[in-house]
């Protein structure tokens, strides 16, 4: 039988793997130069020069996370941005002041440190709102004996903080 006279022909319809052959590898170099935009342009920021240096610091840590779970010690950390003010309360040691320290989760700039005194039942010092984010908080007596560490939400209308050793930071 004779084929229909007006079905095409081979070679006369759009020949897609042509389109195929050049438009896929330049999609891959457009996208390799935009990526190369973006991390000359938008990098993360450098390592701290003694980054190396941290992982050293581990294992002390962790005695006095567990120098903390021996003593018995728990920590309420409320913040106050009507009056600009932190207040702890402490439970077991009561040294006459904290070193208190929080990290935001990628800008350093941001990271707070405070001294709080020993005022009454508790410590308070002075501290201003905190950007939204999952800020790691440190909390050590100024000996260096024991420490608490542990990760919250903070935009100031989230709930206080508290840590014991037993909790898992993060």
């Amino acid at each position: 039988m004779n084929a229909p006279m007006n079905a095409a022909a081979p070679g006369n319809g759009p020949n897609y793997a042509f389109w195929l052959i050049w438009i896929l590898p330049a999609s891959a170099v457009l996208a390799s130069f935009a990526s190369l935009y973006f991390a000359l342009h938008g990098g993360d920021v450098p390592l701290p020069t003694a980054y190396h240096w941290e992982g050293h610091a581990l294992d002390s840590d962790q005695a006095r996370q567990e120098q903390a779970r021996h003593l018995g010690i728990a920590v309420l950390l409320q913040f106050d941005a009507v009056d600009g003010q932190c207040r702890l309360r402490l439970q077991g040691d009561s040294p006459a002041e904290l070193r208190v320290d929080l990290a935001h989760p990628t800008i350093v700039a941001d990271d707070q440190h405070w001294v709080m005194k020993k005022d009454g039942d508790g410590y308070h010092a002075p501290c201003s709102a905190l950007p939204k984010a999952h800020w790691w908080v440190q909390i050590a007596d100024p000996a260096g004996r024991w420490q608490l560490r542990g990760r919250f939400l903070s935009d100031f209308r989230s709930a206080p903080v508290y840590l014991t050793a037993d909790a898992k930071a993060g």
